[in-house]
């Protein structure tokens, strides 16, 4: 496929992302795959060009800023302007809230929102310049319903849907289009709703906005 437009995918893995890689690919986007296991963005590659979408496998750690800049200035010199950047890293561990601790909360903090800001400042001079571009974060429940068993990630995504609302605040009079897709499910092939190419057209819904009419957030 010749592809002219570009998706960066940050927290590459099998589920939403994949989902995302795929709708994109299929609609003539190429993509960039960005997590820290080779093998896994190589299998993904190798899937994802069965099905005829263009695919690159970039290395870098979500919660380290120098990783997650020097991904994103390789991608942008290998493959040319972004036009959609996908963060979709999180640390998602089970520990009830009363068994953690503020340094570990802290850590997890720095792939739940930390990185999704290092991401966000990096493409977005690109974006500014060419006057388009889509950044766009995957939310989670756990943000508006917290569960204790989950208290980390609730915490973080909280967080990370008042970035999304600071970020919408601060670029309202550009024509960049900053948003996310709450999910309130558990992602599973299987199930009619919460599948991830169903949500994968939440994001391709959210994309094809024209600007004016931008929707900040998606409840799904």
């Amino acid at each position: 496929m010749n592809s002219n437009k570009l998706l960066v995918i940050i927290g590459m893995g099998k589920g939403i992302s994949y989902g995302v890689a795929r709708k994109f690919g299929k609609e003539g986007f190429k993509v960039a795959l960005v997590s820290r296991n080779i093998t896994n963005l190589n299998k993904y590659k190798a899937e994802l060009e069965k099905e005829g979408v263009d695919a690159f496998p970039y290395i870098a750690t979500a919660g380290e800023p120098n990783s997650v800049k020097q991904a994103i200035k390789k991608i942008e010199n290998d493959l040319g302007s972004i036009d959609v950047l996908l963060y979709n890293a999180s640390k998602i561990k089970k520990t009830h809230i009363l068994s953690d601790t503020s340094l570990a909360i802290a850590d997890d903090f720095k792939i739940n929102v930390g990185g999704a800001l290092t991401a966000t400042k990096a493409v977005l001079p690109a974006m500014l310049e060419k006057g388009s571009g889509c950044i766009f974060f995957t939310g989670g429940g756990f943000a508006i319903k917290p569960n204790p068993e989950f208290g980390s990630l609730g915490l973080g995504k909280a967080a990370l849907r008042n970035l999304n609302e600071v970020l919408n605040e601060s670029l309202k009079e550009t024509p960049i289009h900053v948003a996310s897709v709450v999910v309130t499910g558990k992602v599973a092939d299987a199930d009619a709703k919460y599948n991830p190419n169903a949500i994968a057209e939440e994001y391709w819904r959210l994309y094809e906005q024209p600007v004016g009419k931008f929707d900040s957030e998606i409840i799904y």
